[in-house]
């Protein structure tokens, strides 16, 4: 096995396509395996694709309306034995469900974490690349979590359970802050950021005690103990909850989602960097942990390369068409 480590204006270069918030940790990015990439769907490839192993009923879009939102995500659908598998662009898995991926030593195995104990009960999900892109089945999480899919003609619908925001909780740790959003059932999730203020979109609607509790109003303490400075708010639409947290200086935010009862936590820490350590494709492994040189920790992102496994090629990154 090779090495090929790629620093980190390297690694930006393979995933500047990717917005922050994408990830729960929002530091990372799966590879892809060719420099330039189109979306399956829009070169109506990945249909094909889905044919050519084995699925001959497979249909795809490239968009999907969840609890009622329009959303452009890559999915395709086929049968089994007669009962339907729904597979989803794996990047888009993690960016509107809040979908972390674990470690796995098995190309065709991906492990996720939603809402489930990370240590004990990670849900495996199958693993499919169509044209460069990897796609995960999450019919496993449709099921366990009771979802409904039905179809639109190129765009499919997913439903969720309705949920609730009902509380928010704020601490300090050992090393950096912690808050915490608590929900009556698990719900899809999004985290963006805007300068230095973390944006956690939940598709769930706030309670009207939670609500009160973190309107602006003088001598508020939930919401004094939440704000750190005037900027921080709660903000509600239809089904969906908006929380604004400040980023503390010198710090990013870890996101993972825990169960029983289901949990949004948020660690503020200057060393929130994931690690890593998944097989993505044949011959291909993305890593990514700290290092330690001297006195200092340093978040590496890299990928392991076997230049000997048939069809995968190393290409240069060009940035001009004369330079490289």
């Amino acid at each position: 096995m090779t090495n090929l480590m790629l620093a980190s204006f390297m690694t930006v270069l393979l995933w500047a396509d990717v917005p922050l918030g994408y990830s729960p940790s929002l530091l990372s990015s799966p590879p892809r395996t060719t420099t330039v990439v189109q979306d399956a769907v829009a070169q109506g490839a990945m249909t094909q694709s889905a044919v050519a192993q084995g699925m001959p009923t497979a249909v795809g879009g490239s968009q999907m309306i969840i609890d009622g939102q329009v959303v452009p995500i890559a999915w395709v659908q086929w049968q089994v034995d007669g009962m339907p598998r729904l597979a989803i662009n794996e990047q888009q898995l993690m960016q509107y469900f809040g979908v972390d991926l674990r470690d796995t030593d098995q190309v065709g195995v991906q492990p996720v974490q939603w809402f489930s104990d990370p240590a004990t009960t990670p849900l495996p999900l199958s693993a499919r690349l169509y044209q460069g892109v990897r796609y995960l089945d999450i019919t496993p999480l449709i099921q366990q979590f009771g979802w409904q899919v039905s179809g639109q003609g190129s765009t499919l619908q997913l439903t969720l359970p309705p949920s609730q925001v009902t509380e928010v909780r704020q601490g300090q740790r050992q090393i950096g802050s912690r808050t915490v959003i608590q929900l009556s059932q698990p719900a899809l999730w999004q985290a963006t950021q805007e300068e230095q203020m973390l944006l956690v979109t939940v598709n769930a609607t706030a309670t009207p005690r939670l609500v009160s509790q973190l309107r602006p109003t003088p001598g508020n303490l939930v919401k004094d103990a939440l704000r750190h400075r005037s900027s921080s708010k709660l903000s509600t639409t239809m089904n969906r909850t908006v929380i604004r947290l400040p980023i503390p200086a010198n710090t990013s935010p870890q996101i993972a989602t825990l169960p029983d009862p289901a949990r949004i936590v948020i660690d503020f820490r200057p060393d929130a960097m994931v690690n890593r350590n998944i097989l993505w494709a044949p011959g291909l492994r993305w890593r990514q942990q700290y290092i330690t040189i001297g006195s200092g920790r340093f978040p590496i992102i890299w990928l392991e390369v076997d230049p000997r496994q048939p069809g995968l090629q190393l290409r240069p990154i060009w940035s001009s068409a004369s330079t490289i």
